[in-house]
């Protein structure tokens, strides 16, 4: 008898763990949030330890109007975008300790866009999901959850409760397919970039006159989770820290009022004694055409990164003087990889804007579709 118990013990137990292993899988790749938001954020983890010497913390400017491959290509020099929609100041020091917990970088470069919302942008769970569901340390996730989970604390651990919708979305098996491949690879080949190829449309907007220094005062919670940020910054050992603003065009009151807060934002960061630019005032050294190399208000298309990439890359190494990073052979061959691919994006979107054959967008970012598109311009 007790063999036969034995026995049955044992295939019990072999079924649970058949159905803990499926369960773990369909929930990292199909029964959860897998769009590019997901991809970027865990590619990060994929860089090897220690490896990335420049960091960017911030929104969807950040991953629109930056690449990674075009910066190596230009200066030797590794970057990721640690980046996601709508990502608030709020989760700001939790990401800056997930980037140390993996990196050393000589330089983190923070996006302002998120300080300068609303409170309710500054508690939204889309953001506080995106960040939580990959993030690796335990103890700050807990109390990331803990502070503004806004739903079921479960779900934030077993994302299969939020998405079990899924099964019916047959889309997400493109983005099961790119996951997959990303962890089989071991990183990230398009390094979290994401780009345009088609502008919007534009309407005719009246004249708007302001004054560019002007200043308006930002959130309370936002300025408080903003000088909480400062004072992580300070313990973090980084040589070089620079809070910028990257390109925008002004069309409405509403983009007024938003510079305005950044001009806030600048005062209460040089208090701390860190480096502000608005780099939307470079936009003309930069060869940026307004609105031709804009995809929106916000956000660049692919020709319009590139020309942000180079001018921002010349801009640090003469500001900072950064040097190549230091890579093994293995590590230099990955990179050039992206590099080629950076490349064939870039002649995918010149033959796109040339034939326009089907008048539809094309986004740009690591999917199974889109990556086999650029392999024919390897």
């Amino acid at each position: 008898m007790k063999k036969v118990y034995g026995k049955r013990l044992a295939k019990v137990l072999s079924l649970m763990l058949v159905f803990i292993l499926i369960v773990g899988f369909l929930q990292r790749y199909y029964l959860n949030d897998v769009g590019n938001n997901t991809t970027r954020l865990r590619g990060f983890y994929k860089e090897d330890k220690n490896s990335v010497d420049v960091i960017l913390l911030g929104a969807s400017e950040v991953y629109s109007d930056f690449s990674s491959c075009r910066f190596y290509k230009k200066t030797g020099i590794t970057s990721y975008p640690y980046a996601y929609e709508s990502n608030p100041v709020t989760l700001w020091k939790y990401e800056l300790r997930e980037i140390l917990s993996r990196q050393k970088p000589k330089m983190l470069i923070v996006e302002m866009n998120g300080v300068v919302y609303g409170e309710k942008m500054l508690h939204k769970e889309s953001s506080v999901r995106y960040l939580a569901n990959n993030m690796h340390l335990l103890r700050d996730k807990l109390e990331l959850i803990r502070l503004y989970g806004k739903d079921d604390f479960l779900s934030y651990f077993f994302p299969i409760i939020k998405y079990h919708v899924n099964w019916v979305q047959l889309i997400h098996l493109e983005n099961l397919l790119s996951l997959l491949r990303m962890d089989l690879r071991g990183y990230s080949l398009l390094k979290g970039s994401f780009s345009h190829v088609v502008p919007v449309d534009y309407k005719e907007t009246q004249s708007l006159s302001y004054n560019p220094s002007d200043q308006r005062e930002l959130n309370p919670l936002a300025e408080k989770y903003l000088r909480e940020f400062l004072n992580e910054c300070k313990h973090s050992g980084i040589e070089h820290i620079l809070f910028v603003r990257f390109p925008h065009m002004i069309r409405s009151k509403r983009q007024i009022r938003t510079l305005k807060r950044y001009n806030r934002a600048a005062g209460i960061i040089e208090e701390y004694g860190y480096d502000y630019v608005n780099l939307d005032e470079h936009c003309e050294k930069a060869g940026i055409d307004r609105p031709g190399d804009f995809h929106n208000s916000d956000h660049l298309m692919l020709e319009g990164q590139i020309k942000f990439t180079d001018y921002l890359a010349d801009y640090l190494v003469r500001q900072y003087s950064l040097r190549p990073t230091h890579l093994t052979r293995k590590q230099k061959a990955e990179w050039e990889k992206c590099v080629k691919y950076m490349d064939a994006a870039n002649e995918f979107f010149k033959d796109y804007i040339e034939t326009q054959h089907d008048g539809a967008d094309r986004i740009i970012f690591e999917k199974e579709d889109i990556l086999k598109i650029l392999e024919k311009y390897l």
